[in-house]
């Protein structure tokens, strides 16, 4: 079910990248400080970062089980009428 480093194979397609971990940096970075509301606006505007990241890979997951179903129910379709 899986292809190379990085792609999802199902059903004999390829779909893209899988996982992009690397394009995300660490909650707690060194900055200047500045004042409590700025550090909570960077907080949430990390964390936002991070959830965003979170759901797109479940969508791309979600797409790609749902090809592998088609195909599936496509495969049974097919030899039921063969």
């Amino acid at each position: 079910m899986t292809g190379g480093v990085g792609q999802l194979t199902i059903g004999g397609q390829e779909h893209g990248a899988v996982c992009a971990f690397e394009k995300m940096q660490p909650f707690f970075c060194c900055g200047d400080g500045g004042t409590a509301q700025q550090q909570r606006r960077r907080h949430q505007e990390r964390k936002l970062q991070a959830l965003t990241f979170w759901r797109d890979g479940l969508e791309r997951q979600l797409a790609a089980i749902n090809a592998a179903i088609s195909t599936l129910q496509r495969q049974m379709a097919e030899s039921a009428d063969a």
